[in-house]
């Protein structure tokens, strides 16, 4: 969950709902439904794997290649 006061600007993750925007007065409510909905959770992992897909390049070899950068340098 990202609060609404941290929000900047309309960014691609707030567009595509892969969360939840919501201010320190509906939290335990949007947490309640997040732990009890499985289709909520169910979706907003979806739509976050989505935008990992579409947005992170190189997803699986990434932290690996990364490391191995770092030892030859």
């Amino acid at each position: 969950m990202i609060s609404v006061k941290d929000y900047l600007h309309d960014s691609e993750v707030y567009r595509s709902k892969s969360c939840i925007r919501c201010d320190v007065n509906n939290l335990e409510k949007n947490l309640s439904d997040l732990f009890s909905d499985q289709n909520l959770r169910a979706d907003l992992i979806k739509r976050g794997n989505d935008v990992v897909i579409r947005y992170f390049a190189n997803q699986t070899n990434a932290c690996k290649n990364t490391v191995d950068f770092l030892r030859t340098n």
